[in-house]
């Protein structure tokens, strides 16, 4: 995955590098990418917690070269469990924690449009993201067990993205994004 990333981000900065000799030879009508805010919804499968869980994500895409962007990202996912405590004092009961995660990393993006000659209303894209996930613990008051929780995810993260927009105006689309992180689905608003 790590050598995947290192290919996709050397090949990115080589397209910049010979991009600004020939962006002139860009077709005329070449969608430029780029200048839009996603926010949007899903699903990811966290192995630590043993079922899928929601999360919510918000991203702003702007262009670094002809057909890449680039997306400072945020999203945000929570859930809740549980562990039975008791000392000598107090009769053994369930006691409850909410686990809140934060990723924050930035998203690249290459868009297929010109190749599969898609026309205005559509994009197609396959991307990476790389970042650090924040990590909250808060447990029930009373509780004063163990409160490591035993199964945590990774701090760092890598993903792989492939996904297609259609645009239903010139400032608005609805999207789907397929990962092996988090899929989802959003809108896009175009500036």
């Amino acid at each position: 995955m790590k050598k995947l990333f290192g290919i996709l981000a050397l090949s990115m900065m080589m397209h910049y590098a010979t991009a600004q000799d020939t962006v002139i030879l860009a077709p005329a009508n070449a969608e430029v990418h780029g200048k839009t805010l996603n926010l949007s919804v899903g699903t990811g499968f966290y192995g630590y917690v043993g079922h899928p869980l929601v999360q919510g994500t918000i991203n702003y895409e702007f262009g670094i070269a002809r057909n890449f962007t680039l997306a400072p990202t945020v999203g945000m996912f929570t859930y809740s469990d549980g562990n039975y405590w008791g000392d000598d004092s107090h009769v053994n009961r369930y006691y409850t924690y909410r686990e809140t995660y934060i990723p924050m990393g930035l998203k690249l993006s290459y868009y297929f449009d010109e190749l599969f000659g898609a026309g205005p209303k559509w994009d197609f894209y396959i991307g990476t993201s790389a970042g650090y996930v924040y990590r909250n613990t808060h447990w029930e008051s009373g509780y004063q067990g163990d409160t490591t929780v035993k199964n945590k995810v990774d701090s760092y993260y890598i993903g792989m993205h492939l996904g297609a927009e259609y645009h239903l105006n010139n400032t608005t689309g609805i999207f789907a994004d397929l990962s092996n992180t988090v899929s989802t689905i959003g809108l896009g608003i175009h500036f």
